[in-house]
């Protein structure tokens, strides 16, 4: 167990490097302005937003990659667990250290917020902005002092490929037309020209 079931965790998401567990989870509970257990038919406080996100380093020792530099030196690389069976081109990934792991968290520097669908690529975190139906995608640069990202508003689902360099992602679209299917380089903002990115014209669902 990594979580407390207090606490209402998901959207899993493994760093490529083995080194890190981002997920989101809800723990933030400060007041919604103007909510009140004395309103009519209210028979409690709302606390909402009320997700952030966090990491779990996997190994003792890391230091979160988004913690500001100082005069330290950095970490010592996790040891790669050995594989016979791996594949030649399948780099192997450090084993994870199960002690004491659920103590070693990190928040993320993002505020309280609807946070679904985390993915994680070498360079980015990548998530769906909404609770249920249509968000906005975005993304933050995994470093120091990044700032999140809007990459498109209505999004439905998307996909990061294997080596973490595309994104296929499906928006909305007006009412009585098939959504939107693209497939688009893993980077901050999409491209002006979107209209040679469609594929798969009349898809309902992937």
């Amino acid at each position: 167990a990594l979580t407390s079931a207090r606490y209402d965790s998901g959207a899993p998401a493994f760093s490529p490097d083995g080194q890190w567990l981002m997920f989101s989870s809800r723990r933030h509970f400060a007041v919604q302005p103007g909510s009140s257990v004395w309103a009519e038919r209210d028979m409690g406080p709302a606390f909402e937003p009320g997700r952030k996100v966090y990491a779990l380093a996997l190994q003792s020792g890391l230091r979160s990659p988004f913690a500001a530099k100082d005069e330290l030196p950095p970490p010592a690389k996790p040891e790669a667990k050995k594989d016979d069976t791996k594949k030649a081109d399948k780099p192997a990934l450090p084993r994870i250290e199960l002690t004491g792991l659920a103590e070693r968290l990190h928040e993320l520097p993002l505020p309280p917020g609807r946070y679904r669908s985390l993915a994680v690529d070498a360079k980015r975190l990548w998530w769906i902005e909404a609770d249920f139906g249509p968000g906005a995608l975005k993304s933050l640069a995994i470093e120091p002092g990044a700032n999140a990202d809007t990459h498109s508003e209505k999004v439905r689902r998307f996909e990061l490929s294997g080596n973490g360099k595309t994104l296929l992602v499906q928006r909305e679209a007006a009412p009585g037309a098939a959504p939107e299917l693209l497939l688009v380089d893993a980077a901050p903002k999409p491209p002006a020209d979107l209209g040679k990115l469609s594929v798969l014209a009349g898809v309902r669902e992937f």
